[in-house]
């Protein structure tokens, strides 16, 4: 050390740090792998078993052995098939999955060491309720709507499932037609593109597992319906209407000129001047009168900004003489030439109730993106020629609306209906 004495303070943090360095080791050592021994581990104690639909849950009693490593159960959920799974000794559970049927089940468990040694078995059993997938197709139901034929079920476990829709063919063949996945609690979709005529149907629902289960047979009419013909459409300017655009957005043609802006740029969007109260509403001519049966709203900013979150579609077939009535007089009594079809409320299909601001869109929200968001009106809503699209609150909570493009879907209406 060239003859240089060493700071004596130097010296002591030198030893403090191997000092800490070393028992840091010894604990990450003791706690990721503290012993290698070949030695038998000792058992688990099984306190409760916990049965749900298609799953289990065993809680245990570790032993006292620090040579426990993990805890395994080995068990068959399905004819033929052997499954595992592990759990560290930093818990007291496993969860146990993908059980075919309801029923009961054989359960070994083995406490594992860090030598790899296992334990004898401890014998136990579960008792699975209905799985996910036999639930759906208990309680499935198949009916006509618009164009196709609806489907929905419930799914509280928010489990994995296909759906697949198979249709019957003059020729005796089936022909599947749709399959959808899904989590949600709640599964409701529609199936369109169908003729007015009668025909049979049936679905079938498979777990992430691949079980499956097949409802039986539903004879189905599909409604008929049509593209409404935005050929004919244009621009209202009514009383109380938000009719002026922001200054980088197209006009209220925007709405059915088949372009929005994630293809085509901002000027396919109508956009209504910023710091402009809540609720706004536009309005528009069809040109001619329908039975509307649903409509398909394309957005710019998926679940955020601009985006209508509630909005009210109201109808009529004569519009008010006097072109100075609003929408609403100052008591809040209806024009009494316009009639509400429907109110709705846009819904992440994800469940997130947030915007996507907060919390990005999964791949089940941007399906949205590709192919818009559906909003039904009631079957045996009136008839109407004129629109009112009033929205009453957005996702961003923004004070402007984006409407890039909607598709109005029906029937013409014929007199005497």
């Amino acid at each position: 050390m060239d003859g240089k004495m060493l700071n004596p303070m130097r010296k002591y943090t030198i030893i403090w740090i191997w000092a800490i360095l070393a028992l840091a080791s010894c604990v990450e050592a003791d706690v990721i792998k503290p012993h290698g021994s070949t030695a038998v581990p000792g058992k688990v104690t099984v306190t409760e078993v916990v049965n749900g639909s298609g799953t289990s849950v065993i809680y245990y009693r570790l032993p006292d052995d620090n040579n426990l490593q993990y805890v395994k159960a080995v068990y068959s959920p399905r004819p033929g098939v052997t499954s595992e799974v592990n759990a560290s000794f930093l818990t007291d559970s496993l969860v146990l999955k993908g059980f075919k049927d309801a029923g009961d089940y054989p359960v070994e468990l083995y406490s594992v060491s860090y030598g790899g040694t296992f334990s004898d078995p401890v014998k136990t059993s579960v008792s699975p309720e209905t799985p996910p997938y036999q639930a759906a197709v208990n309680q499935l139901v198949c009916e006509a709507t618009f164009g196709g034929v609806h489907i929905a079920f419930d799914n509280p476990t928010q489990s994995n499932l296909t759906v697949i829709l198979s249709q019957l063919g003059e020729d005796g063949q089936w022909s599947e037609q749709e399959t959808h996945y899904t989590s949600q609690s709640r599964v409701s979709y529609s199936v369109r593109g169908m003729d007015a005529i009668p025909s049979t149907f049936k679905v079938k629902v498979k777990d992430r597992w691949g079980s499956s289960g097949e409802t039986g047979e539903f004879l189905v009419t599909p409604l008929f319906e049509s593209l409404c013909d935005k050929s004919k459409f244009a621009e209202l300017r009514l009383a109380g209407d938000t009719n002026e655009q922001h200054s980088v957005s197209g006009g209220i043609y925007s709405i059915w000129d088949n372009k929005w802006s994630n293809t085509n740029g901002d000027q396919a969007a109508f956009h209504t001047k910023p710091n402009t109260p809540i609720p706004q509403h536009v309005s528009f001519d069809m040109g001619a009168v329908y039975n509307l049966s649903r409509l398909v709203f394309h957005p710019r900013h998926l679940f955020f900004n601009g985006h209508p979150r509630t909005f009210e579609i109201y109808g009529s077939v004569e519009l008010n003489p006097d072109l100075d009535v609003e929408l609403f007089d100052v008591d809040g009594n209806l024009d009494p030439y316009w009639y509400l079809l429907g109110s709705f409320e846009s819904t992440r299909p994800s469940g997130y109730t947030v915007p996507s601001s907060s919390i990005a869109n999964t791949t089940e929200d941007l399906e949205v993106w590709a192919k818009g968001q559906e909003f039904e009106f009631e079957f045996g809503t009136r008839e109407a020629r004129y629109i009112r699209f009033r929205t009453t609150s957005t996702w961003g909570n923004v004070t402007y609306v984006e409407i890039p493009e909607i598709d109005f879907y029906g029937a013409l209406y014929e007199e005497g209906e």
